[in-house]
């Protein structure tokens, strides 16, 4: 086998010794066929090395599937570009944040910042790096639009335009219609949900705009000044709430706000639209259209640009999804009814069932229930309002609670009752058949059945990824799933 190898390299060179004599002129031409030959090969294996390389670059990483969601894969080209836009989006948010923060607060910014500029300059090195929160958010877009024909959804592309443009708009684009399904607090709801994510998608345009707008003309200035000083005034509804009572975490946003009467000051700011050099009076649709579409140039070149995404891009991955979300989410919570069956309780919270008896025997006998709450009671959040917990509906508060306070008459006082966070007594103050809900307590309702609706999802879906994703974590509350 080798020797006839070697007869036929001989002969291709022309270096077979056939016993004639060989000239200096043959020789050299033996040699410079060698030559010739060996110099294609490695010409040869070069570029086979170079196609290979940019095979694996250009085609087969970008193709790596970080993610499976009922046979639908997730890719590593599109995991880079939804984090890298994310993650742009989160730096510029801290950026603002840090231009208003205390002293004390912008070294825990800082780090923030910091932390995040690494995970991004990894993105953009090509390193693979991936995030188990970012690619848990792609599954949860990919459980929705997969969940959207079961209610007969369907999202047409004037539709997603439309989105894309109200997003970046300063004004609705249409006229709010006279026969909405949705309940006026649910489409509240659903608007700030919007109005959330146009904050996030628009964060450095807006700083963009405003600074060619300085630039531009010291009249805007003024303007600029004023609104500084505004505060929002707190919704009375909201301040009635207990603490404890939280909202759980919007599908359609990045975070959900728990109800309190003090204004969260690490909430994000009010979306202020693109201003145009001379704001005067309220644009009309056409304008509007036109601050859209500079707006989303802006994004363009800002974010999309960096994230390496294109308009189809963003559509597929952000606006399609986000707009998915929002019109599930009206599906969801448009039959929960704003009026419901309704208690008002007040409870002591206490480590141990004696610790509770003991109390019901003694000096809940003589004693002012509230006056004994403030002493005793663990539960912080209710203890200064003397365990006052305030209304609420079916749904809200921990099972064994629930049912232990809807059994109860009012002005009853109920046997010590165990939940995961202790043992509590539970006093009944109020109860009504038909009493209408406070907003953040419509909201909970809303946004559990948005959870319960997404965790069935999640259950029942196979789905598997490439890093352990993150297990849900939930705050101690007595609210219910």
């Amino acid at each position: 086998m080798f020797e006839r190898v070697r007869v036929w390299f001989a002969s291709l060179t022309g270096s077979a010794n056939d016993g004639r004599y060989v000239s200096r002129a043959e020789r050299e031409e033996r040699q410079r066929r060698i030559l010739i030959y060996a110099t294609a090969a490695v010409a040869l294996i070069v570029v086979l090395s170079l196609a290979a390389g940019a095979i694996w670059q250009y085609i087969l990483v970008p193709r790596e599937t970080y993610a499976t969601v009922n046979g639908v894969d997730i890719r590593r080209e599109d995991y880079e570009k939804y984090r890298t836009y994310t993650l742009l989006q989160e730096v510029t948010s801290l950026n603002q944040q840090l231009q208003v923060s205390s002293e004390d607060q912008r070294v825990g910014i800082q780090q923030q910042i910091g932390a995040l500029a690494l995970e991004l300059e990894d993105l953009e090195n090509g390193d693979k790096n991936i995030n188990p929160e970012a690619l848990e958010g792609m599954i949860q877009d990919q459980l929705v639009m997969q969940g959207l024909d079961d209610f007969g959804i369907v999202l047409s592309e004037q539709e997603v335009d439309d989105y894309i443009d109200q997003l970046l708009a300063p004004v609705p684009l249409t006229e709010p219609t006279a026969t909405s399904t949705i309940p006026p607090t649910a489409a509240a709801w659903a608007t700030e949900t919007i109005e959330g994510f146009f904050e996030q998608s628009t964060a450095t345009a807006e700083g963009l705009a405003t600074a060619d707008a300085e630039t531009a003309t010291v009249e805007a200035e003024p303007e600029a000044t004023a609104a500084e000083g505004e505060e929002t005034a707190a919704d009375p509804d909201e301040t009635a709430t207990p603490d404890f009572i939280a909202t759980s975490e919007a599908v359609g946003t990045q975070t959900a706000e728990a109800p309190t009467a003090t204004p969260d000051p690490d909430a994000p700011p009010t979306f202020t639209p693109v201003p145009t050099l001379e704001p005067t009076s309220t644009p009309n649709r056409e304008e509007a259209i036109e601050t859209s579409e500079a707006g989303f140039e802006l994004l363009d070149s800002n974010f999309l640009d960096r994230a390496g995404m294109s308009r189809g891009d963003f559509e597929r991955l952000i606006a399609r999804p986000q707009l998915g979300r929002l019109k599930l989410n009206e599906e969801l919570i448009k039959d929960i009814p704003e009026s419901q069956e309704q208690v008002r309780a007040s409870h002591i919270l206490v480590a141990t069932r004696d610790a509770a008896i003991e109390l019901i025997d003694t000096r809940l006998q003589s004693e002012d229930f509230a006056v004994v709450a403030e002493e005793v009671s663990t539960d912080t959040s209710s203890a200064i309002n003397g365990g006052d917990l305030g209304w609420f509906p079916r749904g809200i508060m921990t099972p064994p609670f629930e049912e232990a306070a809807f059994s109860l008459d009012v002005d009853e006082l109920s046997e010590p009752v165990q939940s995961e966070f202790g043992w509590h007594i539970i006093l009944v103050t109020g109860h009504e058949d038909d009493r209408p809900l406070t907003v953040s307590i419509l909201r909970t309702l809303q946004q559990g059945a948005v959870n319960r609706w997404l965790d069935d999802q999640q259950e029942s879906a196979s789905i598997s990824a490439e890093v352990p994703l993150p297990e849900e974590i939930e705050s101690p509350s007595l609210l219910g799933s």
